[in-house]
């Protein structure tokens, strides 16, 4: 499943017509690599730390499309364009700790409204837009067959590894404890998946944990979970 920061980069390459937007990866594109090309998207393909390839085609592209905003999420993209430079456009970065943000950033936006004080830029909320409706979460808690009362979190995994649903399983079957009758809902796929699977059906009771794969009906989710993962 794609992971937090794939989703918010989705959302920002499906926005409006109004703003032209076009998502550049410094690493090559991963198994999502297809879905990130139909939308236009660059891989800069960086194999090393400091890999010239991945220079020229930054600055190619920098002159191919001439930006008025360069917008980095990730220090490593961050320190890149400090170094490589950005052309005639603005430059800012997004984080959710601002004192651990690249210096040469001239202007910073935080993505935890915990430390928005500390940023430039006003806080930018999750991208992930809850459905409010009390329907809506209902609804998917009838689906699931949740009795009334009921505690449920849903997790989103992504399953390269077993290891991250371990600490899921593992606190799934204290919450059995805790609150009977409670459910965790994993969703996320990967190779680690069958794996993950065979652990969860060790370490807790049946029925605590549930893996659903791959889901876009996130926001739903969200809206009907008690607290999320």
């Amino acid at each position: 499943a794609p992971s937090g920061a794939t989703t918010q980069a989705r959302l920002l390459a499906e926005a409006s017509a109004d703003v032209s937007t076009v998502l550049v990866s410094l690493a090559p594109f991963g198994p999502w690599g297809d879905a990130w090309r139909t939308r236009g998207s660059h891989s800069l393909g960086r194999r090393f730390a400091f890999d010239p390839f991945a220079w020229v085609a930054w600055r190619r592209l920098l002159a191919k499309r001439r930006p008025d905003v360069v917008l980095t999420t990730e220090p490593t993209c961050a320190r890149f364009v400090a170094r490589a430079g950005h052309g005639a456009a603005r430059w800012a970065h997004i984080t959710d700790r601002p004192a651990a943000v690249c210096p040469a950033a001239p202007s910073v936006a935080c993505s935890d409204e915990r430390h928005a004080e500390a940023a430039v830029a006003p806080y930018v909320p999750n991208a992930v837009a809850v459905c409010a409706a009390p329907s809506i979460r209902q609804t998917v808690r009838d689906e699931l067959g949740l009795a009334d009362g009921a505690l449920l979190v849903v997790a989103g995994v992504r399953m390269r590894r077993a290891c991250p649903v371990k600490e899921i399983a593992w606190a799934a079957d204290l919450l059995r404890v805790v609150r009977p009758g409670s459910l965790v809902l994993v969703a996320g796929e990967g190779p680690g998946r069958t794996a993950a699977e065979r652990f969860a059906a060790e370490a807790s009771e049946p029925g605590c944990v549930r893996f659903i794969g791959r889901r876009s009906d996130w926001p739903s989710l969200v809206a009907a979970a008690d607290a999320v993962w």
